[in-house]
C-alpha cells in the first residue's frame, strides 16, 4: 500500500520540461508509429513546414501522454528509488516500464534522468525533494495497532473534556440551585420575622376596642369620663405610642392605683373633669 500514491502537480501538462519532451518523441518516428500518429503527419510530398505543422497539431495529444508515461515512471521510481537512484536501472529500460518509445532519451534531454556508468544504475534528479520514496513511506508507516491505538487515546481524550464540561455544567447548575435555595430561604426568614410596629399619635378617634372596654367594666372605671381624659392628655401632650389599646389599659390600671375607679372626677375651676394627679406627671 506504501507505493500506492505518489504525488503530481495539477498543472504538469503545461510545463515547460512537459512541452520540451512532447515535442523531442514526436518528431521520433518510432513514437509516430506506436501511437499512429504517422497518418496525420505527412511526410512523404511534403514540405518540412507541413511536417512541422502536423507534429504540432500531435502535440495536444502528446503532451497528455507525456504526463501519463511520467505518472508511470515516477510511480516505479517512488518503489524502488533510494536517495535519488534506481540501481541498475537503463534509459531504455524507462520505455519498456512506462511503454512509450523513446521516452527515456526524451526524459535525459530534460534533465529528469541520467544514467550514471559508474555506479552502473539511473539517478533521477531532485526526486526526493517532491517525492518521499516506497521504502522511507514503509519504515514510517504506522501499523493497524498503532493506528488503533491513537484512536483510542483520541476518543478517550475527547470523552475526557466532554466530561469536564459536564461536570462544569453540573456544578454550575448546582451552585445555582444552592444560591437559589439560600435566597428564598432569606426572603422566608424575613417574612416570618414579625412586623415592628413604629410609635404613632394618638388617634383623634381613638375608642378601646371589645378587650379595652371590657378591661375597664374589669377596673370600674368610668368609660366615658377616663376615654376623655385619655385622649385629651395624649392630644395634648403629642405622645406616640406603638400600642395604644395597650396604654389605654394602662390608663385604666392607674385610674384604679389612684382611686378613681366607681367615682366622677372633680370638677376644676373650668367645670371640666380634673385630670388624676397620676395623669399630671406620670404619662
Amino acid at each position: 500500500m506504501a507505493g500506492d500514491w505518489i504525488k503530481m502537480r495539477v498543472n504538469l501538462v503545461t510545463n515547460p520540461k512537459v512541452i520540451a519532451l512532447s515535442e523531442q518523441i514526436s518528431y521520433s518516428g518510432e513514437y509516430q508509429d506506436w501511437s499512429g500518429m504517422h497518418g496525420f503527419i505527412p511526410s512523404i510530398g511534403g514540405t518540412k513546414q507541413d511536417f512541422d505543422d502536423g507534429v504540432m497539431q500531435a502535440l495536444r495529444v502528446t503532451r497528455y501522454v507525456v504526463v501519463t508515461a511520467l505518472l508511470r515512471f515516477w510511480g516505479y521510481a517512488n518503489e524502488h528509488a533510494k536517495d535519488d537512484f534506481i540501481k541498475s536501472l537503463r534509459i531504455s529500460d524507462v520505455d519498456e516500464i512506462v511503454g512509450v518509445p523513446g521516452f527515456g532519451r526524451a526524459l535525459e534531454s530534460v534533465e529528469w534522468a541520467e544514467y550514471d556508468e559508474e555506479l552502473r544504475g539511473l539517478r533521477i534528479p531532485n526526486f526526493s525533494e517532491y517525492n518521499t520514496s516506497g521504502h522511507e513511506r514503509s519504515a514510517e508507516a504506522k501499523t493497524a495497532a498503532q493506528r488503533q491505538k491513537e484512536y483510542r487515546d483520541r476518543k478517550k481524550s475527547e470523552s475526557a473534556v466532554q466530561n469536564v464540561v459536564k461536570t462544569s455544567d453540573v456544578t454550575s447548575e448546582v451552585t445555582r440551585n444552592r444560591r437559589e435555595e439560600k435566597r428564598r430561604e432569606e426572603v422566608n426568614q424575613d417574612s416570618d420575622k414579625p412586623t415592628r410596629k413604629k410609635s404613632t399619635p394618638i388617634p383623634a378617634d381613638f375608642y378601646p376596642n371589645e378587650n379595652g372596654v371590657a378591661y375597664a367594666e374589669e377596673k370600674r372605671v368610668i368609660l366615658a369620663v377616663e376615654l376623655e381624659s385619655f385622649r385629651n392628655w395624649h392630644l395634648a401632650k403629642g405622645g406616640t405610642f406603638k400600642d395604644w389599646q395597650a396604654c389605654w389599659r394602662t390608663w385604666c390600671d392607674k385610674a384604679v392605683e389612684f382611686g378613681r375607679a366607681g367615682k366622677a372626677p372633680a370638677a376644676s375651676e373650668s367645670g371640666q373633669p380634673s385630670l388624676p394627679e397620676f395623669m399630671r406627671g406620670a404619662l
